[in-house]
């Protein structure tokens, strides 16, 4: 499904820009990078480690969104606004697989290794950055 697909269905909404939702987005992001560094990747804490690291970059992804005018109500349409809209294919092939790891997690109880997971430590956090850096720069210094 394109992202207009995803606005004729109200999975999206066009909205006034909203700079407070998004730093708030922004913070809420960085809150959970911050905890996710701090803890030392295991078997037992692999599942919620990438539950969170997860969280954190769909959190970005929305503040960009909000700070673009859209208010997103689904993790798809997420995929196809960072697809379409930024045209960043690339960060939006990772989002989706990260999307359906996070799902099969918190749907269907599928553990997660914790190799896995450490790659997720490393290029999650790697795209927030990129992407703070292209698209929520003017937010930042507000």
């Amino acid at each position: 499904m394109n992202f207009e697909d995803f606005i004729r269905r109200n999975l999206v909404r066009k909205a006034t820009s909203d700079t407070e939702l998004a730093k708030s987005l922004i913070t809420e992001s960085y809150k959970i990078l911050k905890v996710i560094k701090e803890l030392n990747p295991s078997d037992a804490n692999a599942t919620l480690l990438m539950r969170e690291c997860y969280e954190s970059f769909r959190q970005i992804c929305e503040a960009i969104a909000v700070y673009k005018g859209y208010k997103i109500y689904s993790h798809e349409a997420i995929t196809a606004f960072i697809a379409e809209i930024l045209n960043e294919k690339e960060i939006a092939e990772s989002f989706d697989r990260y999307r359906k790891i996070r799902n099969s997690i918190n749907y269907y109880g599928t553990p997660i290794s914790l190799a896995e997971t450490q790659k997720a430590l490393v290029e999650i956090p790697k795209f927030i950055d990129d992407l703070k850096k292209k698209y929520l720069f003017d937010v930042l210094r507000l």
